[in-house]
């Protein structure tokens, strides 16, 4: 568990952002390697229906 301190400019959108910045996801942002993971995949079904 962690404790953020944050003062009253910051939004909740501004920490979940770098909270996934550093790979962890929210119900808002995805961490970077999860959404290149997403991508392959995607790519990867994509190219594979070509041969069926």
């Amino acid at each position: 568990m962690a404790t953020i301190t944050y003062d009253a400019k910051t939004n909740q959108d501004e920490i979940l952002k770098r909270i996934a910045l550093v790979g962890y996801d929210s119900d808002k942002f995805l961490a970077p390697m999860m959404s290149i993971i997403i991508f392959t995949v995607v790519v990867n079904m994509i190219e594979w229906q070509k041969f069926l």
